[in-house]
């Protein structure tokens, strides 16, 4: 007998995540292919400082990943990863935005030799704004994880404690 698996469909959070979830992945790609010369890109920025704030970068956006591909981990590390993906979002906007002002775009690292201008923050205030939504900010409990319903449900069915015979 043949066994058939009903999916249900996607939330449009669900999709908002992925789109997320590419883009971070493309621009850190583009990124790692050319990691050593990624610091000097990051404009206004002296030597060791640039090499520090590419790789919390890098690492900050890989760390997001699991939240938006909403991975089945524990709950706290689901909102480790959500963490690090505002600070990935926030150091990019920053040294964006630095870049913008010496004309030049850090995005894509040096893999794309992009010029610099208003269309990198414009990209970043959309990647922001679905963000945001991906986050499911202002939806209230609609949005629940499936690992935060499972600790939620183990904490339903413990054993009550006894008490210690004297």
């Amino acid at each position: 007998m043949k066994k058939t698996v009903t999916k249900q469909p996607m939330s449009v959070v669900q999709i908002v995540r992925r789109i997320i979830a590419g883009y971070i992945l493309v621009i850190v790609l583009s990124q790692l292919f050319s990691f050593d010369k990624f610091p000097s890109m990051l404009a206004g920025l002296p030597g060791m400082l640039a090499a520090v704030c590419a790789i919390v970068l890098v690492v900050t956006e890989v760390g997001a990943l699991p939240f938006l591909l909403a991975m089945d981990i524990s709950a706290r590390l689901r909102k480790v990863s959500a963490v690090m993906g505002v600070v990935a979002l926030l150091l990019l906007t920053l040294l964006e935005s630095m870049a913008f002002c010496h004309g030049v775009s850090m995005i894509f690292g040096a893999t794309f030799d992009l010029p610099g201008g208003s269309w990198s923050l414009l990209f970043l205030a959309g990647v922001w704004i679905l963000a945001i939504w991906a986050s499911g900010f202002g939806q209230g409990a609609m949005t629940t994880v499936k690992s935060q319903e499972t600790s939620t449900d183990h904490q339903a069915h413990t054993k009550p404690k006894r008490k210690k015979k004297d």
